[in-house]
């Protein structure tokens, strides 16, 4: 992470600000995750530590637990973790990242990243991982399954996001990012770092697995070419789950109309 260069989040929490990562499966929260940790100065960001980042944005605990922390599927994996290396769980818990969420989510004064695709990519992309590694999506991907699967996630994300927020649209961000680090640092109250960093890849879905953060270490930049085929799906059941979205929430996301 880029060392402390400016004071940000809330009395008692440091210089470092601490950015809760929001958004769906596929919709760009690596690509985000990683524009932050290269684009601002004192800046952590936190896919676990305040909550899995494709989970639900607590604003009504002080303090948060384990089973918080992680994809609910490998809750046991992080508990057994705890429980057979005290030691390193020990550096955890004293890491700067690690206080500083604590701090913040005590204060509520953390700021929220929430990441956002066009819906119907989105879904093409949903589509084709489940054609890929069946069961690896937590929600159906049948039109109505999907559908209402976005609009109930993004509706809780948007009641949630506090006043030091941002919502991007990765897909934007990844073709003009100038616009989007500048919107990044006005809604979260960040200080750029000097230029421009963006991957020049695709990341690897697994390229910034959330235990390098709860170690404290550099997640590595491992990167991969987009895929060579598109992503595929049926005009008749796309234009049934984009005419199932709610226009409210749409529009609330920037999105507009859905393409």
């Amino acid at each position: 992470m880029p060392a402390a260069r400016h004071a940000g989040g809330g009395a008692g929490s440091g210089t470092m600000t601490v950015v809760r990562i929001a958004g769906l499966m596929r919709s760009g929260t690596n690509l985000l995750t990683w524009a932050l940790r290269h684009n601002f100065a004192a800046t952590g960001t936190a896919t676990m530590l305040l909550g899995w980042k494709h989970g639900p944005v607590y604003r009504d605990r002080a303090v948060l637990g384990l089973d918080d922390y992680v994809d609910p599927r490998y809750r046991q994996n992080l508990q057994a973790f705890v429980r057979e290396h005290p030691q390193e769980w020990m550096r955890v818990t004293a890491s700067p990242l690690y206080r500083a969420a604590a701090t913040q989510q005590r204060e509520q004064s953390f700021a929220v990243a929430l990441a956002v695709r066009d819906p119907g990519a989105w879904y093409a992309s949903c589509l084709r991982i489940s054609r890929e590694y069946p069961g690896f999506l937590l929600h159906g991907v049948e039109p109505a399954a999907a559908a209402a699967f976005w609009d109930a996630s993004h509706r809780a994300w948007l009641g949630a996001l506090g006043e030091r927020s941002a919502i991007v649209d990765t897909d934007a961000l990844r073709r003009d990012p100038e616009p989007w680090l500048g919107r990044l640092a006005a809604g979260l109250r960040l200080e750029r770092l000097p230029g421009q960093r963006l991957p020049g890849h695709y990341l690897h879905p697994r390229a910034m697995e959330e235990v390098y953060e709860l170690l404290g270490a550099e997640p590595p930049d491992a990167l991969e070419r987009e895929p060579a085929s598109a992503d595929a799906v049926d005009a008749g059941q796309r234009a049934q789950f984009l005419a199932l979205l709610d226009r409210d929430i749409l529009a609330r996301l920037g999105l507009g109309a859905a393409r």
